[in-house]
């Protein structure tokens, strides 16, 4: 008999507790095991000591933004897929994802996103 499989850990880097808990209980909701932290600086211990299968990051945070933390986190050399969510005004509609792609993102999703597309997001890295 095949052990049961442990869940996937996500980590989700988002200021806002509101946007936070949504995140935290659709991803829960989903299967997955969700650690929930405010800035990038707690982010960063976060991915050591939580060691997520997946990162969910907001851009703009105070102290340590999503952009610094994904400069911080590397994720090209760790392997770990990143997911940029972002409600930031940009000054065209490609600087999202060109920045997210630059910056070694697997995916941005604008906000507000539905709560299906951030499933199937994170299904989709995550076979």
């Amino acid at each position: 008999m095949t052990p049961p499989r442990t869940p996937r850990r996500i980590l989700v880097v988002e200021d806002d507790p509101q946007g936070g808990a949504v995140i935290e209980a659709v991803l829960a909701g989903g299967g997955y095991e969700v650690r929930v932290v405010r800035d990038g600086t707690e982010a960063l211990g976060a991915a050591r000591d939580f060691a997520p299968h997946l990162i969910v990051t907001d851009v703009c945070m105070p102290g340590m933004n999503g952009i610094d933390t994904m400069v911080a986190l590397q994720p090209r050399k760790s392997g770990i897929p990143v997911i940029i969510v972002s409600g930031a005004p940009f000054s065209s509609p490609l600087e999202p994802y060109e920045l997210s792609e630059a910056l070694g993102a697997s995916r941005f999703l604008p906000k507000p996103f539905r709560r299906g597309e951030l499933l199937a997001t994170v299904r989709e890295l995550l076979p």
